[in-house]
């Protein structure tokens, strides 16, 4: 659940624009909606705390997120890729025994794109001259 991962006051940037976790959370319900599945590919996942359990850090990185649609175009299921880029900040947080570390600040840069469509090459069909 995204209160576990979280900070309550946790900063969201979408894009370099503030974002509140209303926003952020109803963003993820709504890309899910009209989807039949996701494949998520994580990509230069790096952390600045090697070794230092305790102290905060900052963990950066990229996914991309390919949805397969509900609907169809020309004979093949719609798709949306969508590109991430973040980086979180991770502390602890005080009087929280059961999950003491979550994410305190959040950004993230997102770029939605519709793959092309791929159409077959129409052939020229050989006219051939009658007399």
């Amino acid at each position: 659940s995204f209160d576990q991962i979280f900070s309550p006051d946790c900063e969201f940037r979408r894009n370099h624009e503030p974002q509140d976790f209303s926003s952020f959370e109803g963003e993820f319900a709504s890309q899910a909606a009209f989807s039949q599945g996701a494949d998520v590919k994580w990509e230069q996942i790096a952390s600045t705390n090697d070794g230092r359990p305790g102290d905060p850090c900052i963990v950066t990185g990229a996914f991309t997120v390919t949805r397969v649609m509900s609907f169809r175009i020309r004979a093949s299921l719609a798709q949306r890729v969508v590109y991430v880029h973040f980086s979180a900040k991770v502390e602890r947080q005080r009087g929280d025994p059961d999950n003491d570390r979550r994410i305190t600040s959040f950004y993230y840069t997102v770029v939605d794109k519709t793959p092309p469509i791929h159409f077959a090459t129409p052939h020229v069909a050989k006219v051939e001259k009658q007399d």
